[in-house]
């Protein structure tokens, strides 16, 4: 089982059964990235994947049955960013802006978007077939609490085999209201029954996580261990701990545009380190970052390779 970020699986073993973190602050794009983890992992190498989506809950209860025209139909209840189109856009390449002008019938799409109805039609069921024919399990009931987590895990993982399982993300995690904690301690006990569960059935954990509001006190905006509140506890319960940060978010003239650092600040069972990813926002998708000489060079060939001219 690979994450297929290259530089990412030199140093994170994700066969082995461990709890990761993810950590960002809002607007870094740790939701899509997660995504972007579970569709390599599900749908290129066909390794059973349960993604829990506690923010997004719509379309997606059983996305093994829906089709183009339910995807396409006007909705006020169906935002365009629907994980569904998100994960048919990273996979088929097709622009986030696509959905929303084709199914409002925008009479200026051809020309614009050098694209015509067709061929977006036959883009968009070529995702869907991947959808509907993968190992990607999506659940999206929210509110949910630990428990409930902790019950369709193993429910999935009796029936689905399933290796890998995605909760984006922990703040969103509800707990049992009867029991009077603070809600710094109910995350604390939440992360500990994942450690537990991923033990014991001998799977993969990510949870993807916001951090404090420390970094944005900073002239360096990159994130740290100690952004993680009461770190000292949950450091030691995390296997493996990733910040992702994008220098374009805090300074727009930054020569890192689209460039996304992804760090791993602690690895139990390898190396530490930081990786560059390329960051295509228009089509929710993370990718590896080709090493050019030039960087006009490699903005030219990714386009290239949007516009599938290579």
């Amino acid at each position: 089982m690979k994450t297929e970020f290259y530089e990412l699986d030199k140093l994170v073993n994700v066969d082995k059964p461990q709890l990761i973190l993810l950590g960002a602050r809002p607007g870094m794009g740790k939701s899509t990235l997660a995504l972007n983890l579970g569709t390599n992992i599900a749908l290129h190498q066909n390794i059973p994947v349960l993604f829990f989506s506690l923010e997004e809950n719509y379309l997606n209860s059983n996305m093994k049955e829906f089709n183009y025209d339910e995807l396409m139909k006007k909705s006020d209840d169906l935002p365009f960013s629907c994980l569904a189109e998100k994960i048919i856009s990273s996979e088929e390449m097709i622009r986030k802006d696509y959905f929303m002008k084709i199914r409002n019938s925008y009479s200026c799409v051809e020309k614009e978007l050098d694209i015509d109805k067709n061929e977006f039609k036959q883009k968009v069921n070529s995702g869907i077939y991947k959808i509907k024919n993968s190992n990607f399990f999506i659940k999206d009931k929210a509110p949910i609490t630990i428990d409930e987590i902790l019950l369709e895990i193993e429910e999935y993982v009796k029936s689905e085999c399933i290796k890998f399982v995605i909760i984006d993300y922990l703040q969103l995690i509800q707990y049992d209201k009867s029991k009077l904690m603070s809600r710094d301690n109910e995350t604390i006990d939440i992360i500990k029954k994942l450690k537990e569960i991923s033990k014991k059935l001998k799977i993969t954990i990510l949870v993807t996580s916001q951090l404090s509001h420390d970094t944005e006190y900073r002239t360096n905006h990159r994130p740290i261990l100690s952004d993680i509140r009461n770190n000292e506890i949950k450091l030691k319960i995390f296997d493996i701990i990733l910040f992702l940060y994008r220098d374009e978010y805090y300074n727009p003239d930054t020569e890192m545009k689209n460039i996304a650092e992804l760090y791993v600040e602690k690895n139990n069972n390898g190396n530490t380190g930081k990786i560059d990813l390329f960051f295509l926002a228009d089509f929710f998708k993370f990718a590896n970052l080709v090493s050019f000489s030039d960087k006009n060079e490699l903005e030219t060939v990714l386009w290239k390779i949007i516009w599938k001219r290579l």
